[in-house]
Order: C-alpha cells, then sequence, then structure tokens
C-alpha cells in the first residue's frame, strides 16, 4: 500500500463523527429524515457487498442514489461523499481505485442518525 494511500485510510477511520441532517424541526421534510437514515444504513450494507464483490456498476448506481437524495433531507455532507466516490468510480471503473471515496462513503451512511 503506498503512503498515499495508507494516510487516506488513517484519515477515514479518524472520522467518527455523527452524520445529522441539518433540517430544521419544522421544515417539511423533516418526517423523512427517519426513513431515510435507515435507507443509508442499507445503502451502506448495499455498498459494502458490492465493494466486496469489485461490483463497480452497483456501487456507483448507490453512490448516484444517495448523492441526489441526501440533500433535500439535509445531509448535504454525505451528498458531496457520495458524489465524490461516483466521480472516482466513473472514471477508473474499478472498485480497487476508488476504495478511499468508497470507504469514506460506507462510513459515513453507517454513522447517520435523526438527532
Amino acid at each position: 500500500m503506498g503512503l498515499r494511500a495508507m494516510g487516506e485510510f488513517l484519515l477515514v477511520r479518524k472520522n467518527t463523527g455523527v452524520m445529522t441532517s441539518t433540517l430544521s424541526r419544522d421544515d417539511p421534510a423533516r418526517g423523512m429524515v427517519d426513513s431515510f437514515v435507515n435507507d443509508l444504513h442499507r445503502f451502506a450494507q448495499r455498498l459494502e457487498a458490492a465493494v466486496g464483490k469489485q461490483d463497480a456498476e452497483t456501487a456507483r448506481s448507490i453512490c448516484m442514489q444517495v448523492a441526489g437524495s441526501a440533500p433535500s433531507l439535509g445531509f448535504e455532507a454525505l451528498s458531496k461523499l457520495a458524489q465524490s466516490a461516483a466521480e472516482a468510480l466513473a472514471q477508473s471503473m474499478s472498485v480497487a481505485e476508488s476504495l478511499v471515496p468508497l470507504r469514506s462513503l460506507i462510513s459515513a451512511c453507517e454513522r447517520a442518525r435523526t438527532s
């Protein structure tokens, strides 16, 4: 493993903060946040499975789903991680070459909470 990859891996592992929605309590979309957080946990599981199978197409599809849904429910930072992972996959079509942004996204989805 190269020094850059090792450093990126360690950075990903350090990021253990909880991901919560930035929507205000009175936002009309706030009622969908609980369901979306559950979806994010399932996305993390599906993405982990795609990584294990080296399935770049499925992984990219999941990234695009998260990137498209997350901002409207107050998870802008998570959307940016998903966009980054999707872009890495689109450029390389390789799970192995996109592993750092994929692991970052998986971790963020797992850390998502309603509040």
